[in-house]
């Protein structure tokens, strides 16, 4: 039964990041070199969180009783860091094109 419960709480709390995923894929598939590595950054603090939160749930049923307030926090953190992903590529993308 703790089985059951554990995989069910880690399925929901890793869909936010399989939404970030999807968009972590079409940022890298835009993107040169480096850049589709550093997509996939943002998407870390939610998987992690997600895990994080699946395990803790699962030893203590009341532990984190506020976790959508997490949630909301964790997906901000990772707009700011697709934000400055996108802003660094951006930069990068400017000053080749200068360079030349």
């Amino acid at each position: 039964m703790i089985v059951l419960r554990f995989l069910f709480s880690l399925i929901l709390f890793q869909i936010p990041a399989l939404l970030a995923g999807g968009l972590a894929a079409r940022v890298a598939k835009s993107s040169r070199e480096e850049w589709q590595l550093l997509a996939w950054v943002p998407v870390m603090p939610l998987v992690i969180w997600g895990s994080f939160i699946a395990i803790a749930t699962t030893r203590d049923p009341t532990s984190h009783n506020l976790w959508p307030f997490e949630l909301v926090i964790w997906i901000m953190l990772s707009g700011i860091l697709f934000g400055a992903v996108l802003l660094g590529r951006w930069l990068a993308s400017r000053h080749e094109r200068r360079s030349r």
